[in-house]
This record gives structure tokens, C-alpha cells and sequence, in this order.
């Protein structure tokens, strides 16, 4: 990028997991270009898991309103049939919370309990007339034009990521450590800590959205361009050109993805261990390895050029799966999105803090660093600014207000 200033907004990595709620583009592009260009990143072992449907195929990733289904007095099941909430939360059951529900859910299909696909059951049948009555009623509509009747039948769900809280370390104005670039929404780490509220999520995406727009836009008149030739583009360029004339004797790029994905659902995912981790992290190399023969081929351009992006997008996820482990693997206790099943506690003592990520000779770096104080302020950027609603554009407040 040869700008003054360069803002990362390319959201979270939820491509890390086979089963997802977001478009298949959204790959942690920005964790692993502002990793390479030597920024540190921040919570990267600290992800939100929502419920969602995982059965039929093509409903799969589907929000399934868990929070209507289960606090109108739906009961998850495992493959046993069992109401296994019982075993972590005998008072609130269901009702607990989303993160304790889903890892519940992991740690059922990790120990064997799943289904016969690996998942767990929601059952709405006892309950049915009053969700059907209420908010659910959309559900209820969806599943059944797909086949589910859920007044008489179970359904899949799964746990899987629905918000990264890691990513960029940037400081109130979204500026990352290196001078120049910022970042902002799901792209940026360390504004909710372990774990968050719901609705949170947009609300920090429009707090540092804005912000950080201000600051590279105000910062980027005190800068000088950058040299056209600088950064070495034109050797990637050439590369890229290279790498889209020839046809790789290994996996396909879709099957790399899965195979990506597959590793990190059981080493790196919501259930974690040494063991796992471990062997995980080095599984990622070896697959790395497989980059420059990955078969890119296809009858089209169009289709040689997907698969091309997709498979430079699964090296990004490759270098956020790393990121990832790497934190995770140094933290030895449980703590918010983060479940160690070797250190199921909390050790306050010990990992009261932040893990930092960087990239450093090739190799990825972490160092636990104590949560900043309330005076670790940084400084505003220059000229005149404001975060002020009030300081929209008039027609410009108008059109959000009504939208």
C-alpha cells in the first residue's frame, strides 16, 4: 500500500472454521498483511462463539436465533439425547450464558457425545406453539421450507466463531504500532478483552471507525508520500503473474482451504489443550509448505482467478491460524472465548493481561503484557476534529437517523 495513511477495516477470519455465519471472503486478510508488515496484533486467542444451524448443507451457518429458541425453553441435546446442560450450569440450564452454552456444546463433541455428524440437537418440541407465537416464528418458517418440522423434529446446530475480538493493537484513535496504519471494527483487537456484550460488536466497529478515519486522515497531512517504488511491489507483482501461468500438482485450492480448516477445528478451535495445540502448530507448517504446489487451475480465467484469491486467502488464514495458537498455547489457563480444557480456571495471578503477538525473522512472537491503565492515553491527532454526532453533516445526519 503506498499511502500516508492506510486504514485495515477487512474484518474478522471466521474462514478459520468450516462452520461460520460470514461470506467465504472474509479471511483475515488484514490480521496477516498488518503480521507481515510488522505491526503487533493483540487477544488473538480470544474469539465469540454464536449457535448456528448446522444441518441441512445448505442452511449451514444460518443464525438460528439460539437466544429466542433456548430462552423460550428449548433444551440442546447431545447425541445421546441427553440434556447435558445440567453438567455445567444445573441452575440456569439453557439459560446461561451464549459462551458457556457453546462451550458446552464443544467440549460434549469433543469427549464423543455429538451427533453422528459432529453436532449437538436443539429440541423446541415441548415449547413449540409459544416460539412459533413469538420471534422465533422466522425460524420456525425457514427450517420448515427446508424440510424440518421442528413441532415434531430435532435440528443441528454447532458452535462456531462469530466475532474475533483479537486483531490490530491500535490505541484510542486506531492507530496501530506502525506509523501510518490504522485499524478499525472486527480488524482491531483489544477493545472488549476476553469476551463482550452483545451488540457490542457494531457499536466498536462505528466508535473506531470513525475514529480511526479521523486520525489517518488529520495524521496524513504531516506526512510525506511514500517512495512509489518502495516495499518491493513490483518482485510481488511478478510473482503473482508467475504464480497465475502455472498449474500446482498438489490439492486444489478448495481443498487446501478445507483441509486448513478441518486442522484448525480440531487442534486450534474452541476446545484446546497443550497436546493439541501442539501438534497443531506444527500441522500448519507442513501445510504451508504445500503453498507453491496448490493446483490453481480451471477451464475459465475467472475460475483460475478464484481460485488463485482463494488460495492466497488461505495463506492468510494459515499465518491468523498461527497467530492464534501461538497465544492460545501460551496462555495456560481459561479465560472468556478461551477454554483450556488442561487449565479449565482462570489464574488470575499468573495471565491478568494481554498477549501481544508480532512476526520477527520469519517466526511468531508473543510476550503477555499487563492491560494498559486508564492514563495510557494517546495523544489526540492535529487540527481541528470532532467524534460528535452533532458534528455529521447535517443531510448526512438526517439519512442515518432515518435509516
Amino acid at each position: 500500500m503506498h499511502a500516508k495513511s492506510t486504514v485495515i477495516a477487512t474484518g474478522g477470519a471466521p474462514q478459520l472454521h468450516t462452520l461460520n455465519d460470514s461470506p467465504p471472503i472474509v479471511t483475515g486478510d488484514g490480521y496477516a498483511m498488518a503480521y507481515r508488515a510488522g505491526a503487533e496484533l493483540i487477544d488473538m486467542e480470544f474469539i465469540d462463539y454464536q449457535v448456528l444451524t448446522a444441518a441441512p448443507e445448505k442452511l449451514a451457518g444460518y443464525p438460528c436465533y439460539s437466544t429466542g429458541l433456548l430462552g423460550g425453553g428449548g433444551h440442546l441435546l447431545n447425541g445421546l439425547g441427553e440434556r447435558f446442560m445440567k453438567n455445567y450450569d444445573p441452575e440456569r440450564m439453557e439459560k446461561t450464558t451464549r459462551a458457556l452454552n457453546t462451550r458446552a456444546m464443544a467440549i460434549e463433541i469433543f469427549e464423543g457425545r455429538g451427533t453422528e455428524d459432529g453436532n449437538i440437537h436443539i429440541d423446541i418440541r415441548h415449547v413449540f406453539d409459544q416460539i412459533n407465537q413469538g420471534p422465533g416464528k422466522s425460524i420456525v418458517t425457514t427450517l420448515a421450507k427446508n424440510g424440518i418440522d421442528l413441532k415434531t423434529e430435532l435440528f443441528e446446530v454447532g458452535a462456531a466463531p462469530h466475532t474475533y475480538l483479537g486483531g490490530v493493537r491500535i490505541d484510542e484513535w486506531g492507530r496501530s504500532t506502525l506509523e501510518g496504519l490504522y485499524a478499525g471494527g472486527e480488524a482491531a483487537g483489544g477493545i472488549h478483552g476476553a469476551n463482550r456484550l452483545g451488540g457490542l460488536a457494531l457499536i466498536d466497529s462505528y466508535v473506531f471507525g470513525l475514529r480511526s478515519g479521523i486520525a489517518a486522515a488529520q495524521e496524513s497531512k504531516t506526512r510525506e508520500a511514500p517512495d512509489p517504488e518502495g516495499g518491493n511491489w513490483r518482485k510481488g507483482i511478478e510473482d503473482l503473474t508467475e504464480r497465475a501461468e502455472c498449474t500446482g500438482k498438489g490439492p486444489s485450492a478448495l481443498d487446501w482451504r478445507k483441509e486448513v480448516q478441518d486442522l484448525v477445528v480440531e487442534s486450534i478451535g474452541q476446545v484446546r489443550s497443550e497436546e493439541r495445540l501442539t501438534s497443531g502448530l506444527a500441522d500448519l507448517t507442513a501445510i504451508k509448505n504445500q503453498f507453491d504446489d496448490v493446483d490453481n487451475s480451471g477451464k475459465t480465467i475467472r475460475q483460475r482467478s478464484d481460485f488463485l484469491r482463494q488460495t492466497y486467502e488461505t495463506q492468510n488464514l494459515i499465518e491468523v491460524a498461527r497467530m492464534l495458537g501461538t497465544a492460545a498455547l501460551n496462555r495456560k489457563e481459561t479465560r472468556g472465548g478461551h477454554f483450556r480444557i488442561d487449565y479449565p480456571e482462570a489464574d488470575e495471578k499468573n495471565f491478568l493481561g494481554n498477549y501481544v503477538v508480532w512476526q520477527e525473522n520469519g517466526n511468531c512472537r508473543t510476550e503477555l503484557r499487563p492491560v494498559p491503565g486508564r492514563d495510557a492515553v494517546g495523544p489526540p491527532p492535529p487540527g481541528e476534529h470532532s467524534t460528535s454526532f452533532d458534528a455529521l453533516p447535517q443531510d448526512k445526519k438526517n439519512t442515518e437517523t432515518m435509516a
